[in-house]
């Protein structure tokens, strides 16, 4: 049974946490008010996944994230984050957080990315047993547009990186999700043509657009292309779609912290957070990442 730990101060969003994870089926939520007594927690029981905020009295969540990545470097951590934290939280990825989630959008994603975290997590523990030794892989894939496939494909990749003995857990997590959030854009927002705007505004009408639109001509037979190159010392992805495109001028700009706060580019704004290259072609449908493992990275 996974256990996830909720760290927050403020026992009215402690329970709104709790009570979203609890969607989840047989996962433990453990709570703890602040960053001294999670770590207590993590020391004396096996943790698969710390749920933080990050403005708490004491230690905060930065020094959270930097305690467990050094202490703890097998446990993803996912950040909440609320408006006016925004340059926290981004600091808070730079430091090995695994991924965000808005303190306004918690009950619609925060079970769902905290899922995706698990899943990553548990599939990282697997790979271990498999054989270590690798020089180089290059893996091409042609995938329909159904979200379920790409956790399995970036599980794939992961055990890849593993085997490659590419950088530490939170860096192959955080190549993960960069990956997981450029396979998924070219599924919904490319192939299926179904915009964030509608998902923030009405999340039954966006997943019945989603539905219709992959049994519906010219979208059920797009694809998403995904070729990858990973060596010890460097992964590239090239994920293409076969969509109309878009425009990036139009969206916002991922590198500013304040839009932390918005649903919409919260992919890219983790993809370049997370990747040291992200290159798009002049049609705005491909996207290529790459990485270099970086130097003493600690947990390698």
């Amino acid at each position: 049974m996974p256990t996830i730990l909720v760290v927050d101060d403020d026992a009215v969003d402690q329970e709104q946490a709790r009570r979203c994870l609890q969607a989840l089926d047989d996962t433990e939520v453990l709570l703890a008010g602040d960053g001294a007594t999670a770590l207590e927690i993590l020391a004396r029981q096996s943790v698969d996944l710390v749920v933080s905020d990050l403005r708490m009295p004491g230690m905060d969540g930065i020094e959270l994230v930097e305690k467990i990545r050094d202490d703890f470097p097998p446990v993803p951590v996912l950040i909440i984050t609320s408006m006016g934290s925004e340059r926290i939280a981004a600091r808070a990825l730079q430091a090995g957080a695994a991924s965000y989630v808005p303190k306004s959008d918690l009950e619609d994603t925060l079970a769902r990315i905290a899922l995706q975290l698990l899943v990553l997590s548990e599939s990282r523990r697997s790979s271990r047993r498999v054989l270590p030794h690798l020089l180089s892989a290059e893996t091409r894939f042609e995938l329909p547009n159904d979200p379920r496939l790409v956790t399995p494909v970036v599980a794939f990749l992961q055990e890849n990186l593993e085997r490659l003995g590419f950088g530490s857990e939170r860096v192959r997590t955080q190549v993960a999700v960069a990956v997981t959030e450029a396979l998924t854009n070219a599924m919904l927002h490319g192939n299926l043509e179904a915009g964030p705007s509608l998902r923030r505004e009405d999340r039954a009408a966006y997943d019945r657009l989603v539905a219709l639109r992959q049994e519906q001509e010219p979208f059920r037979r797009r694809r998403v292309h995904l070729t990858a190159w990973e060596s010890p010392a460097r992964v590239r992805y090239v994920v293409r779609d076969e969509g109309r495109g878009f425009d990036r001028s139009m969206a916002p700009d991922p590198t500013l912290p304040e839009n932390l706060s918005l649903n919409t580019g919260r992919g890219l704004f983790l993809i370049r957070t997370f990747m040291d290259t992200v290159e798009h072609n002049d049609v705005g449908n491909e996207v290529t990442l790459t990485r270099s493992a970086p130097a003493g990275d600690p947990g390698a």
